[in-house]
């Protein structure tokens, strides 16, 4: 076990050797906080990759995976995060940007609350668990997130762009009380067995 909660497993023999210090050098010089968990979870959870595709005005989307609590996949929607133009993950509070890599808890699993304007009628809160300027988060709905209006994205939330999106989230949220988000890179994801 090392600092900040990152467990390292190590095995005899290292076929990725490369990918692996790739990795670890990128964790050396990047603030955020990785969790490795098991094929068994014990908690549904919400796992947002940041991929390398865009919607909107430039908005990079986000692969969501809503995964019950025995680790399965119940459903994979599209999410956004930060403004267009703006689409680095930042620690900075009022950067507009998306959010950080990290785990964030929800403040009250299983709850949506019905917000309007820009959060498209849903709100789930959540936190950050790591180190961070970064506050008032949450998951909504982004009604302008395929409009050129200025108010494309969010302000660092994670958002649906669209409602069919934002129901499946919203149920998942309500029936499975998921207890984590995880936000990923894309490019931490090439390491396989």
């Amino acid at each position: 076990m090392l600092s900040n909660g990152l467990v390292v497993l190590w095995r005899s023999s290292v076929p990725h050797l490369q990918e692996i210090m790739k990795f670890l050098q990128l964790l050396t010089t990047t603030a955020f906080t990785v969790a490795i968990a098991s094929s068994s979870a014990t908690a549904a959870e919400i796992i947002a990759t940041q991929t390398n595709e865009t919607i909107g005005n430039g908005l990079q989307v986000y692969s969501v995976r809503l995964v019950d609590d025995s680790g399965n996949t119940v459903k994979t929607v599209r999410a956004v995060s930060g403004r267009a133009g703006q689409q680095t993950p930042s620690n900075r509070a009022g950067s507009q940007t998306p959010l950080p890599f990290g785990v964030y808890r929800f403040d009250n699993p299983g709850s949506v609350i019905n917000v309007g304007g820009e959060f498209g009628g849903a709100w789930s809160a959540i936190t950050p668990t790591f180190s961070t300027e970064r506050s008032g988060l949450g998951l909504h709905y982004d009604p302008s997130a395929f409009k050129n209006n200025g108010q494309a994205g969010t302000a660092g939330c994670l958002a649906t762009p669209t409602v069919a999106e934002r129901d499946l989230v919203s149920n998942f949220i309500r029936t499975y009380r998921p207890t984590q988000l995880s936000v990923i890179s894309e490019q931490l994801i090439p390491i396989k067995n």
